[in-house]
């Protein structure tokens, strides 16, 4: 910005003429209204700490708003100690309270009422004053100091805020303004759409289409499209903040340095923005600066055409009467020696250097500035080559603009860095033409931008420095605006978009693309991975979240990959959404793993259970078959008589079919447990997969001696999930019950199955027995992993349930019943096709 460019070049020059000390100035541009994510600010912090960890800071100068903030937040641990001194333009913007102590408090003064009373002075039939402001946080504090200062010019003028507008809107606006109006500029560093501008550039956009004149506060605008005003001048300010910190670092006390609302502000005006709107050099204030005048070659040889003029004039008056042409020559030398002396210090009163050469290039003229620079006496600089005195004898003219000019005959310049002096130099040359347009003299221009140059040098380096952090972060990076148009991305998201393709791939996904549109285009189904990411992204642009996020695949042309993706909010006026897009293939990878362990440890785990039924099946199955051989015999026999009954026969035979389905049945229930197969998701009964459990337990005689009960729920909700599994989980409980009551005396050995609903969206079933119950040290451990408190258990049971019943979204407990016992249960949620 050129305001702070100003103001830390008068800072520097202030301190480094002290002869008492010798400086070294560390410039940091923080970009805070850019960037305000936590995560860049703490990297911020500590490139801070590594960049100054091994030097000894003296003072520390706070420019405006932000920056005191930064350093409240992290300062006191990095920079503990060090004076503080805290500017701000006016005492109307200062940090209040102050969020941490500074050693003084500096405050320039705004002159808003004094600058809106001088523009309506200057247009007395001024009927509408438009402000305009942006939309950065800084943007609406000066918008709101305003408000304030212009209440009282309410019943003078009709007062409009063009505040926080869309660029492109605010020019259309500004183009169309009625007649009788002005422009009030306080500033824009963000517009309505997020974009982000130098408060300066979009003056000059402002100027170029506004059809009324524009006023403002700040001398930083001064050039850049505005009449003019009582301006706060920033080299003041700056000045005034190296003289304070002289104080502090002799060792001063801070208690009395604080100075607030000293205005240094001065009235400054554009030449050009006065011709551009009609307006009198002779109606400004009096000792008004009026920068950018037109250079003439009447203002460079006004006295010797007056001369000239007046030579003619009194020879030809001479012949006619000798002594009225005395009189004519004496006022005409008296107004010539006063003209001529306006024009000296004008021209000396010009702080840059000014050579007027001749055709040969010798210096005949040149101003105050000049001589120190050059440091020869005025006698020795008159007639010398310009190159000789600026660049030493042998210097070659090829090595400054002048050249050029010689070849053009029009205005040339350039910036060279002068070895001699350890400067950069900004050089200008203007020919001085004849009528014939042949070069008559030269007009030699030099200033000194020294310090403008390091200051740029140093925000490009900030500005590097942020492009650094943003390509440090290891995720993949992208900053979306209000609209889902991508601002920037990180290295790491162009390295990754490139190696993608598919329906989520990043390819093309840059700086200028909308990112929703693209998500849009990709949509193949409703509730796919991209109208998901479509979803999440717009709630939370829309701050319906606070955070948003998903894992999903991601196929390139070499692997197969899952991301996941986080989306938070870009804490910017603009709005916004900041994407962050993370490898997680290893952790998916390993949960698939896990997941197949779990399976077949499911799997052991029912053949275990079927190990510990497999001799009372046997038995079971044993008596169908006996049965079967039994009425086969019977059967044999009476086909052997002569004549056989075959009613009798009939009936053999419908006992076998019996004996052979029940058979059956209990090996079709066998079978289905031990047997291996993938999960699969299907709409389950509870009801008949207890039913179905209680048989296969029941026939293999492990219910025998025990009294069982069951309370199903006739309108129970079914449930979505994997039937064998849900059948293993209610057999390890059951079987865990019956085991709980083998010391219980069999008139009192009690098993209640049970099934309930639970509101509208889950299901319930429990398992009650009457045995030992659980005691208070194995509570809390009942479900881990090896744990059991059977002697000849292997403690798998119950974690592999709570593994299955967690797998299906529900929950798996346990407790005491009051009278004795306890009472197993887990829960499920309804079948979402059921759900209301």
């Amino acid at each position: 910005m050129p305001g702070f460019v100003s103001f830390d070049a008068a800072f520097r020059s202030t301190l480094t003429d002290s002869k008492d000390y010798e400086f070294e100035f560390y410039v940091e541009c923080m970009d805070l209204t850019r960037f305000p994510d936590e995560l860049y600010h703490d990297k911020l912090m500590d490139l801070y700490r590594e960049k100054y960890s091994g030097l000894k800071i003296d003072l520390i100068v706070a420019d405006l708003r932000a920056s005191l903030e930064f350093l409240a937040e992290y300062g006191p641990e990095s920079f503990h100690n060090i004076p503080i001194i805290y500017y701000e333009q006016d005492p109307k913007l200062l940090v209040d309270p102050m969020p941490l102590p500074v050693a003084a408090v500096l405050a320039g003064e705004l002159d808003m009422a004094g600058t809106l009373t001088l523009a309506m002075r200057l247009h007395p039939d001024v009927r509408r004053v438009f402000v305009v402001t942006g939309a950065s946080r800084y943007d609406q504090s000066l918008e709101g100091m305003a408000r304030k200062v212009f209440r009282g010019f309410e019943n003078q003028v009709d007062l409009q805020y063009l505040s926080g507008l869309p660029i492109e809107e605010l020019l259309h606006r500004v183009s169309t303004l009625p007649e009788h109006s002005l422009v009030f500029y306080i500033s824009i560093f963000r517009d309505g759409t997020g974009r982000s501008f130098k408060s300066p550039d979009a003056l000059a956009l402002i100027s170029g289409q506004a059809n009324a004149p524009i006023y403002s506060v700040s001398e930083t605008y001064i050039g850049s499209g505005i009449v003019g005003g009582s301006l706060l001048s920033h080299s003041a300010q700056g000045a005034r903040t190296g003289r304070v910190a002289l104080r502090i670092l002799a060792g001063e006390k801070p208690d009395n340095m604080n100075s607030l609302g000293e205005s240094g502000s001065q009235y400054i005006f554009d030449a050009r923005q006065l011709k551009r709107w009609g307006i009198r050099e002779g109606n400004l204030p009096q000792g008004s600066d009026v920068r950018y005048r037109d250079f003439s070659i009447w203002d460079t040889y006004r006295w010797q055409a007056v001369g000239i003029a007046s030579i003619l004039i009194i020879q030809t008056l001479l012949v006619s009467n000798f002594i009225i042409s005395l009189r004519k020559r004496r006022r005409a030398e008296r107004a010539l020696r006063k003209a001529a002396d306006e024009w000296r210090t004008t021209f000396d009163s010009i702080p840059d250097l000014i050579m007027v050469l001749d055709n040969e290039l010798r210096i005949v003229q040149v101003n105050a500035a000049t001589v120190p620079f050059l440091g020869f006496p005025m006698d020795r600089i008159l007639g010398k080559r310009y190159y000789e005195a600026m660049y030493a004898a042998g210097a070659h003219l090829d090595d400054c603009p002048l050249s050029r000019m010689l070849e053009t005959k029009r205005h040339e310049d350039a910036v060279l860095y002068d070895e001699k002096r350890d400067a950069w130099l900004f050089v200008s040359a203007d020919p001085v033409l004849d009528d014939k347009k042949e070069i008559t003299g030269v007009v030699y221009t030099v200033k000194n931008v020294t310090e403008y140059k390091r200051a740029q040098e140093a925000i490009k380096a900030s500005e590097e420095f942020n492009r650094a952090v943003l390509a440090s972060l290891k995720n993949y990076v992208a900053i979306l605006d209000k609209n889902g148009t991508i601002l920037a991305v990180n290295e790491a998201w162009e390295k990754f978009a490139h190696q993608q393709s598919g329906v989520t791939s990043l390819a093309g996904l840059g700086p200028g693309v909308n990112y929703l549109e693209e998500c849009r285009r990709s949509i193949q189904s409703p509730g796919d991975f991209a109208a998901q990411i479509l979803d999440g992204i717009q709630s939370v642009l829309d701050g319906k979240g606070d955070t948003f996020s998903l894992e999903y695949p991601c196929d390139s042309p070499l692997e197969s990959r899952w991301l996941l993706m986080k989306a938070v909010p870009f804490r910017n006026p603009g709005g916004g959404v900041v994407i962050s897009i993370t490898d997680i293939s290893g952790r998916k990878a390993a949960e698939l793993e896990a997941q197949l362990r779990r399976e077949e440890l499911a799997h052991i785990t029912r053949i275990v259970t079927v190990g510990e039924l497999a001799t009372s099946l046997a038995h079971e199955i044993n008596q169908p078959l006996t049965a079967i051989l039994c009425n086969a015999e019977a059967a044999q026999r009476f086909l052997s008589r002569g004549t056989p009954d075959l009613d009798e026969i009939q009936k053999i035979l419908d006992d076998i079919i019996q004996d052979d389905r029940r058979a059956g049945e209990v090996i079709r229930r066998m079978r289905a447990l031990v047997k291996k197969e993938t999960p699969r998701r299907e709409t389950v009964d509870l009801n008949d997969t207890v039913r179905e459990s209680i048989a296969l337990v029941r026939s293999a005689s492990s219910l025998e001696g025990f009294s069982l009960t069951t309370e199903l729920d006739s309108e129970l909700s079914t449930v979505e999930g994997d039937r064998v599994q849900l059948q293993q989980v209610i057999l390890n409980l059951m079987l865990n019950a019956t085991a709980a009551m083998r010391e219980t005396p069999p008139a009192l050995r009690k098993l209640v199955i049970r099934t309930a609903g639970q509101g509208s969206r889950a299901v319930m079933v429990s398992i009650r027995d009457t045995g030992t119950g659980i005691h208070k040290k194995d509570m809390d451990r009942l479900f881990e992993p090896f744990y059991t408190t059977k002697a000849d258990g292997l403690g798998m049971g119950l974690s592999i349930s709570r593994t299955i019943v967690s797998a299906h979204g529900g929950t798996i407990g346990a407790e005491n019943n009051p009278e004795g016992g306890a009472t197993f249960y887990f829960t499920l949620p309804v079948d979402r096709g059921e759900q209301p």
